[in-house]
């Protein structure tokens, strides 16, 4: 028998059994449940069970139970056991304080989850094993030692504790995290899981979730966040007896409300003559008291309107279906008189302002159960119901708010006020105890990573993680690639003070690289020194180096940006990548500076280039004005392309060539970036659509938009599109709600008069002269995806275009030029109303529907704040396009994928729907274009 697990036992059993065995009255709060054969056989119509009938049928019992085994697939998430964070809260109450945990952590800029186990689901082979068995009736023997009875009350919660303690085991072996939470310290199912994670070595942390009284059992948790002071003292008074001493914080669970609202409230309830009353019932009531109440209250003339609100697990209303009475499912907002038996809400609705009388016969559990009466927290109802004002005879000088912050930690008081620190100081401590350095792990990094940042972030600003920085590099860019949710809510959620640390400097690049945040100078000069001054690791400062090059084309200068690379110790620009040094060189001439220097590293860029590397020069790079290309055509450059990288000819002739065969003749708008007649042919095809009050739509399908054409064995598989789904919108879709979409925006796609589609210039861009294939990555497989799919929308009618025809086209000028000739300019965009509104002059006929922005800009300033994902509204905005658009209308639609469908809302109301999409970044300057 193993001495661990029957301790265990008994400690469970003893807690358990504390609140029982301290009120009498316990039989009425179990309600039915002891009303069966089984009970009235045991105890022979006693209530008392002696000590050997107890043990008798308890080991009965539990040689009878099945073991519990968990069905993996119910598990949320998925993948539980890579989260530490985990718990056990089974009622409203306790996912409440669960929810708050989590919002807390987050004002401290700790993004966390909580993996609910109660969640799970469970079926039930077979017998309980003999090493759980055992050290369970051990425990339960020695449990009775110091009992001669014991009531049914404690002989049925805990013969509930043996499946509790059973079920906990067993998902506890394989679902590990280093803290556990729970937010029940009484039950039997929150108590065993709690007690078999600190068996598993897992610390436990507590969240009190309503008042306590002296009859609750010792707080032997590792960590405590308590509601308020008062429970703080109940639970310190039983210290001494416990094994050892937890952490404890208070922290207000509520807005903070002013002792004056609060007084002021109460003084308007006690002077008038006619008020709202509310019967609040605890989860066990009287049947009869409560009709008896209700019933004297209806007569009483005073009584402006009544309500009756229930506990929220009620479910059985037996003897008082008929009251005729309103009944809430929450709290009455508005000032109220309320009456209430045994409940811990008396707290909440003092603290708004409510007067609160009690009375015992509502629930019978016993009189003053959490001892407010004999606090002199609140008062006895008086009699007098029928007809008089009852409400003013309560006395106003024993009313305290003083009294009222002690037991409600959001009534601002001194000490309730200092208590915020505390708290904080204990969740970052939760999380930096939490860190698991023992394993080096890419799993244990995630969740120390994900879950524990501000902790780990301060040890690794003191060199004191022991994971390497060629380790946290890795396994950043996986979770970056992965569009892990948790990383995108982090980077968008912490502020990087300092760059002191390798995990400082890679927050803050990707911050600037994901989110389009934009650096002052000094932030910009202390990324450079950081990279200047670390000297650890050679790999890792080259790419700290190489870093700093993509951050100052972003944010810096021409001067900066030479100085950089003249003084770097392992960047060197013959080494770097062909897409890096086209976009060094389109950096500089995007100043203008044409001079010396930008000839000598175009020079020095096209030494000893692969044939292929040459081409994408020729293509990709920025000439002066008056320069032109030697190429005249997409089709002479899908021929250098296949000629220079031979490897890729095969796949390029099936995935692209063969599909552009189809609408050959129709490819007007291929060449458009670099062909002036091409922009105007298609402007003056709009220009006239909106001139003759004529239907049209722009749809563009880029690698993205393989998402419409994948599928289970399909070239976009799956997996890729909850890639993009996290992407796009930081969660994965229900498979119903995808479906639609794929649905309704192909069929918008089928009837554009134009569509935008991968040409050999993205294939030029996305591949070098080291490529294997053009399905290597995702965004390949995306791009042969929508032309395999474009014979599924193709009609004789339709023109084609580049995909990136939106960049070369559109531009402020361009805009202006096309809403000049329409009634009325429509942008559906997730740009925020501000910045779009400087586009445009104030006498436009301008409408703004504004929609919820990407992911990766959901802290951007220049985008809408909203917390609902576009998918789940985009219906909403839908139908007003349908009420909105009119011939004549120009709608401009930068909204990805979902963006498509609107654009054929759009064209078959008659107006001329253009897709924008990344176009609408550059004109609000948003600084989140790529830059290769």
């Amino acid at each position: 028998m193993s001495p661990s697990l029957f301790t265990l036992c008994l400690e469970t059993f003893e807690k358990v059994a504390s609140v029982i065995e301290g009120n009498e009255n316990y039989a009425r709060v179990m309600g039915g449940r002891l009303e069966t054969a089984f009970y009235r056989r045991l105890s022979n119509g006693n209530d008392f069970l002696s000590r050997e009938i107890a043990v008798k049928a308890f080991c009965e019992r539990v040689d009878v139970l099945k073991a519990p085994i968990l069905i993996p697939q119910s598990m949320p998430l998925g993948e539980a056991n890579k989260i530490s964070l985990i718990g056990y809260g089974n009622t409203k109450n306790n996912r409440r304080e669960f929810d708050f945990l989590c919002a807390k952590a987050a004002e401290y800029g700790v993004p966390v989850a909580i993996l609910n186990l109660a969640d799970a689901s469970w079926k039930k082979e077979g017998r309980l094993d003999s090493h759980l068995t055992v050290p369970i009736k051990h425990a339960f023997q020695e449990f009775l030692t110091s009992r001669q009875t014991l009531s049914l009350s404690a002989y049925h919660q805990i013969s509930n504790c043996v499946s509790a303690i059973a079920q906990a085991y067993e998902i506890l072996k394989t679902h590990k995290g280093r803290i556990f939470f729970v937010a029940n310290d009484h039950s039997p199912l929150p108590v065993a899981y709690a007690k078999v994670a600190e068996f598993m070595g897992m610390k436990v942390a507590y969240l009190q979730h309503a008042s306590v009284t002296n009859i609750f059992p010792a707080l032997d948790f590792d960590y405590a966040i308590l509601r308020d002071t008062a429970s703080r003292e109940i639970y310190e008074q039983k210290r001494g007896s416990v094994r050892r001493h937890s952490r404890i914080a208070v922290v207000n669970r509520d807005k903070a409300v002013s002792p004056d609202a609060i007084e002021e409230q109460r003084r308007s309830i006690l002077e008038s003559k006619a008020m709202a009353v509310g019967v609040y019932v605890s989860s066990i009531f009287n049947a009869d008291s409560i009709r008896e109440i209700i019933e004297s209250l209806k007569q009483n003339q005073y009584v402006k309107s009544l309500f009756i609100k229930f506990h929220p697990s009620q479910s059985d209303f037996e003897g008082i279906e008929d009251l005729q009475v309103y009944s809430r499912q929450d709290i009455q907002s508005v000032p109220h008189v309320a009456i209430c038996g045994n409940t811990s809400v008396v707290l909440e609705l003092l603290q708004r302002g409510n007067v609160v009388f009690y009375t015992s016969k509502l629930d019978e559990i016993g009189e003053d159960y959490y001892g407010y009466i004999r606090s002199g927290l609140i008062e006895q109802l008086p009699g007098g119901l029928r007809s008089e004002v009852f409400w003013s005879q309560t006395s106003r000088e024993k009313f305290s708010t003083t009294l009222l912050a002690y037991y409600c930690g959001n009534v601002m008081s001194s000490d309730n006020l200092s208590n915020g620190d505390e708290c904080r100081n204990l969740i970052l401590s939760i999380f930096e105890e939490g860190l698991s350095f023992e394993d080096l792990s890419f799993m244990n990094f995630c969740q120390d990573i994900l879950f524990y940042y501000p902790a780990f972030e301060r040890l690794s600003r003191r060199g004191g993680t022991p994971y390497s920085d060629q380790f946290c590099l890795l396994s950043l860019e996986s979770l970056f690639n992965a569009r892990n949710p948790l990383l995108q809510s982090l980077m968008s959620s912490v502020a990087v003070e300092e760059i002191t640390s390798f995990l400082a400097f890679w927050m803050q690049v990707k911050k600037v690289e994901w989110n389009g945040e934009k650096l002052t100078k000094l932030k910009l000069d202390s990324l450079i020194g950081f990279s200047e001054r670390y000297s650890s690791v050679k790999k890792i400062k080259k790419w700290l180096e190489t870093k700093c090059l993509d951050v100052i084309m972003r944010c810096g200068d021409v001067s900066r940006f030479y100085f950089f690379i003249e003084s770097c110790k392992y960047l060197k620009l013959e080494n770097l990548s062909i897409n890096r040094k086209i976009s060094c060189l389109n950096f500089v001439a995007s100043f203008g500076e044409f001079d010396r220097r930008y000839y000598e590293l175009r020079k020095d860029f096209s030494k000893n280039l692969h044939a292929f590397d040459l081409l994408k020069l020729a293509v990709q790079v920025h000439e002066p004005q008056g320069v032109t290309s030697k190429y005249t055509s997409y089709k002479e450059i899908e021929k250098a392309f296949m000629t220079s990288l031979p490897q890729l000819a095969e796949e390029y002739q099936k995935f692209v060539i063969e599909p552009y065969l189809k609408f050959s003749g129709r490819d007007k708008f291929i060449d458009v970036k670099f062909k002036d007649e091409q922009k105007e042919s298609f402007l003056s095809l709009v220009e006239a659509r909106l001139k003759n009050y004529a239907a049209f739509s722009l749809i563009r399908l880029s690698d993205g938009e393989g998402y419409l054409f994948g599928g289970e064995g399909e070239l976009f598989t799956r997996l890729d599109s909850v890639n993009r789904e996290f992407h796009w919108w930081g969660d994965s879709l229900p498979v119903h709600k995808s479906d639609v979409i794929r649905k309704e925006a192909i069929s918008a796609a089928c009837e554009a008069d134009v569509i935008g589609i991968p040409s050999v210039y993205r294939f030029l861009r996305d591949h070098s002269s080291k490529s294997k294939s053009l399905l290597q990555n995702l965004q390949g497989r995306g791009l042969a995806a929508v032309l395999k799919g474009i014979s599924a929308i193709d009609t004789q009618s339709k023109l084609y275009a580049d995909d990136k025809i939106n960049i070369a086209v559109f531009d402020k000028i361009t805009i202006l030029r096309l809403a000049k000739l329409a009634d009325k300019t429509i942008v559906v965009s997730s740009c925020s109303r501000e910045a779009l509104l400087n586009l445009f002059p104030v006498d436009l006929n301008l409408e703004i529907v504004e929609i919820p922005t990407h992911n990766k800009t959901k802290k951007n300033k220049k985008y809408v704040q909203k917390d609902e994902i576009l998918p789940n509204v985009y219906e909403e905005v839908a139908l007003h396009l349908k009420m909105a658009v009119r011939p004549g209308a120009l709608v401009l639609i930068g909204a990805g994928i979902v963006g498509k469908i609107f654009a054929g809302i759009a064209r078959e109301n008659g107006g001329v729907a253009l897709d924008l999409g990344s176009v609408m970044d550059q004109l609000v300057d948003a600084n989140i274009h790529s830059l290769y």
